[in-house]
């Protein structure tokens, strides 16, 4: 089973310590919870780590690990994932043009464990991102990755604009985007914002798979505290039913998962804390 923890929390902090005089460094722990009749928790844990050379380019490493809990009076059921995605990021004849090429392989396993029914999934990013002005930037890219369910292939575009008058428009769509508020020293930033994001996770042997489609529209509010920490909350809808279960046989007829019932349209919640070295 897949978890974090106190000894292995320890030693990913002290690891973080040690790095932070090479590395540019930063962790992200999501929980986010579903609280009707039916639940839904998804936890993430994200440690991104980046190296700075003289060129102006950059080497990049995310390892993130991600447990789904689906469970309701009928009964329970996990999924968990962990991926390692390199990159690198050069300087296209200015500071101004940059691209991002990165691998994302990805490991993921039904609730008996990673070791015993799991499978790798492969994709790919690359992100070109242009900086109009201080206050302009904008990225168009595209994502490949083999899911279970086929080839997901997404095109990208993003923005970060800042107004004078301290409104802020930013994200990378269709993954996420948010529309905020944010106060003069950007310590704090209270918005509206959306998310589609789509993954898939090994079910309970090789011939099933669970599809997790997660689209949000709802509000959030972060706080950043001194320059290591900060937290956000949000709250948001989830439009249509996920997460789905299907037959690898059958890769667009779903099947009801087994134990439970799951419905369509149901509110989330969620709480969120950052720690930037």
């Amino acid at each position: 089973m897949l978890g974090i923890n106190k000894y292995n929390a320890s030693v990913f902090f002290i690891f973080l310590l040690v790095s932070s005089s090479v590395i540019q460094a930063q962790t992200d722990i999501f929980t986010q919870t579903n609280y009707i009749s039916e639940s839904t928790f998804n936890s993430a844990a994200t440690l991104l780590l980046g190296k700075n050379f003289k060129n102006g380019s950059s080497a990049m490493l995310r390892i993130q690990s991600e447990k789904l809990w689906i469970q309701n009076n009928e009964g329970a059921y996990q999924c968990q994932a962990v991926s390692n995605n390199i990159g690198y990021q050069f300087p296209i004849q200015s500071e101004k043009h940059k691209l991002v090429i990165m691998a994302c392989p990805k490991w993921t396993g039904s609730s008996n464990g990673l070791a015993s029914i799991s499978e790798w999934q492969m994709g790919g990013l690359a992100l070109l991102t242009v900086q109009e002005n201080p206050n302009f930037m904008w990225r168009v890219g595209l994502f490949v990755n083999k899911e279970f369910f086929g080839y997901m292939v997404v095109p990208l575009l993003g923005f970060d604009w800042k107004t004078k008058n301290h409104w802020r428009l930013y994200g990378l769509a269709p993954n996420s985007m948010r529309f905020g508020k944010y106060s003069k020293n950007e310590k704090w930033n209270t918005g509206i914002y959306g998310r589609s994001f789509t993954r898939s996770f090994r079910a309970v042997d090789n011939n099933h798979f669970i599809r997790y489609n997660e689209v949000h529209l709802g509000v959030f509010t972060e706080r950043t505290f001194g320059k290591h920490h900060a937290v956000q909350f949000y709250m948001a809808e989830q439009l249509g039913k996920s997460p789905r279960y299907y037959s690898a046989s059958d890769k667009s007829a779903e099947i009801s998962l087994p134990g439970l019932s799951l419905k369509r349209n149901y509110v989330i919640c969620g709480f969120g804390y950052s720690f930037r070295i």
